[in-house]
């Protein structure tokens, strides 16, 4: 059975590389994209994902508020979130609010697919 990730980024250089990437080194996987946080948690409503891997600089609503709502929307759902714009605080805070993983960008692909691999074992 696929297993479904959705990505959150509002670059969509960057939405199309990490697709690339993921769809190059892991097999059986479904991906969606969203630019903004509003479709993010469209998607979510209708959709159960394995994994949410979004970005903490959002129009309109920060990453970590988008965090907060999916956790209320699909508790069980493993959120690894990415930032080129974080510190240890930041990173510490988005673990407080509930994400499993945190990327600091620029990040390589082994370590982005060993943080989804670790978020397979916990959806």
């Amino acid at each position: 059975m696929a297993r479904s990730i959705l990505i959150v980024d509002d670059d969509p250089a960057l939405l199309d590389a990490l697709t690339s990437m993921i769809l190059m080194r892991l097999d059986d996987v479904h991906l969606q994209t969203a630019a903004v946080p509003e479709d993010a948690l469209s998607l979510i409503a209708r959709h159960n994902y394995d994994i949410v891997l979004s970005d903490i600089k959002l129009p309109g609503m920060n990453g970590l508020d988008l965090l907060r709502h999916i956790l209320t929307l699909r508790p069980s759902t493993p959120v690894v979130m990415m930032t080129g714009h974080g510190d240890a605080t930041l990173r510490q805070e988005a673990l407080n609010a509930g994400a499993i993983g945190f990327l600091q960008k620029p990040f390589d692909r082994n370590t982005l697919i060993t943080q989804l691999q670790e978020a397979f074992g916990k959806a």
